[in-house]
């Protein structure tokens, strides 16, 4: 059976009354013996929750593991926020087995898993949560990784000891944002995205020779179709700009044939790096309406499009101080009697020297050969 998602995020909130609030703080300090008697009869979420066989302990944020008297204390800690009315997020972050395999952070045969690797994602993950709802400062939290047969997953509880959050709601945004923070770290894309953005931004955009489509004949044709048809308010030359929302196909045209004539290798292998990865975040994320290949390609588009719009402003700048400076001099009188003096002067000059040539050689000018 193919892989269909190999890593699932689901969050829901519980209020300070509700009965999972007061399992969750119940089973934080349970004897060993006490929870695999009682864990089943807790909610899904707390199912878990510290049962030896099939936990690894609680984290947080600071700790790896926790002490007996730190386990006490959080335990304080959470029952102090549900007098005081806060909310529990309660996360669940949740694997494919044969996708942690397959990233070398799990052995199905040892039963080895990278715990480090899987409390930074989780780390990650409600960082990113707290910060979009602006509860970095004012919540705590704990976690702990479950294992079972079908998969391995993290549930994660989150509270606020001095409430300040009255909406438990996570926006679904941000919901892929913290996934992403999971996919993101667990595929170690940060050398690949290096190799694609040295290939956008460096290799293709910066490495462009100055002035190839002024020196180009078929980039220039429509180099100077795009300045024709841009508007006079140089606010609007943007790619992004609405405004120019019309002519956008025509840029990237150019950018098209001149990428195809100048750095078609290194398109090629952009688009070889972006469909590998495109094929890893579909095994990560599942059916997805996210195309990481188009993203990359429209951010080369725009990059591509707002640099051929910098060239075609100081190209425009450039014409407009040409014209200037041939309509300064066919209208201002200044410039026109100084030029007309000049050849005047060149005109006297030249004449002078001939007259004076003349008289040496009819004898008017005596010439002394001592």
């Amino acid at each position: 059976m193919a892989i269909i998602s190999g890593v699932i995020l689901k969050s829901k909130f519980i209020q300070s009354t509700g009965k999972e609030f007061s399992s969750y703080i119940d089973y934080i300090d349970r004897e060993t013996a006490v929870r695999n008697d009682m864990y089943s009869s807790f909610s899904l979420y707390n199912e878990y929750m510290l049962n030896s066989e099939k936990s690894s302990g609680l984290f947080t944020d600071t700790k790896n593991s926790l002490t007996s008297e730190e386990i006490k204390m959080l335990k304080q800690s959470f029952e102090k926020s549900q007098k005081k009315g806060s909310l529990m997020w309660q996360n669940v972050i949740s694997f494919d087995n044969r996708w942690l395999e397959e990233l070398g952070v799990y052995n199905s045969k040892t039963g080895y898993i990278d715990e480090s690797k899987v409390r930074n994602i989780t780390r990650l993950s409600t960082k990113e949560m707290l910060d979009k709802k602006g509860m970095i400062s004012s919540s705590i939290w704990s976690a702990s990784i479950h294992y079972n047969t079908d998969n391995i997953h993290i549930h994660i509880a989150i509270v606020e000891p001095n409430p300040v959050t009255k909406r438990g709601m996570i926006k679904q945004k941000d919901m892929e944002k913290m996934k992403s923070k999971v996919v993101n770290n667990l595929l170690d894309i940060s050398k690949s995205h290096e190799k694609i953005n040295q290939l956008i931004r460096e290799d293709i955009i910066k490495k462009r020779s100055s002035n190839l489509f002024i020196k180009d004949i078929e980039l220039n044709k429509i180099f100077k179709e795009i300045h024709k048809k841009l508007p006079e308010d140089k606010r609007m030359w943007n790619y992004k700009m609405n405004g120019i929302k019309e002519i956008r196909p025509l840029i990237d045209k150019l950018s098209a044939v001149y990428i195809s004539t100048y750095h078609k290798e290194e398109f090629s292998q952009l688009k070889k790096i972006l469909e590998e990865k495109q094929k890893e975040y579909n095994k990560a994320y599942g059916k997805s309406d996210k195309n990481f290949v188009n993203t990359k390609l429209d951010d080369l588009n725009t990059r591509m499009g707002n640099s051929i719009l910098k060239e075609i402003k100081e190209y425009d700048k450039n014409l407009k101080l040409e014209k200037y400076d041939k309509n300064k001099q066919e209208y201002n009188p200044v410039s026109r009697m100084k030029n007309s003096l000049k050849k005047d002067f060149k005109k006297s000059k030249n004449q002078h020297e001939f007259e004076k040539l003349q008289r040496e050689l009819s004898g008017e000018i005596e010439i002394n050969f001592e």
